[in-house]
């Protein structure tokens, strides 16, 4: 994967809501990594698992654009708020 990938403006205020909320991007539960409940992140690494190598950045930066998983680090950032920030 090269550059920041992003999901896409039509999901990213929704994907933004959740994740400040604290919300899994699928279930209304508690998310734990990436944007995930630890049900929905174990079933996305599974089926990241069961892509070939070749194929395994596609998977991942399809799932980023449909706001379906976050990017590595990506809730960090979304989810701190900078008082110092004008």
């Amino acid at each position: 994967m090269t550059g920041i990938v992003t999901p896409k403006r039509t999901v990213l205020a929704q994907v933004t809501k959740r994740v400040q909320d604290c919300l899994c991007l699928v279930c209304d539960s508690e998310s734990e990594r990436r944007g995930l409940c630890f049900r929905h992140y174990q079933m996305y690494r599974r089926r990241l698992d069961e892509k070939p190598k070749g194929e395994r950045a596609d998977f991942e930066v399809t799932q980023i654009r449909e706001g379906r998983v976050l990017p590595p680090h990506a809730m960090g950032r979304i989810k701190r708020e900078n008082p110092f920030e004008e």
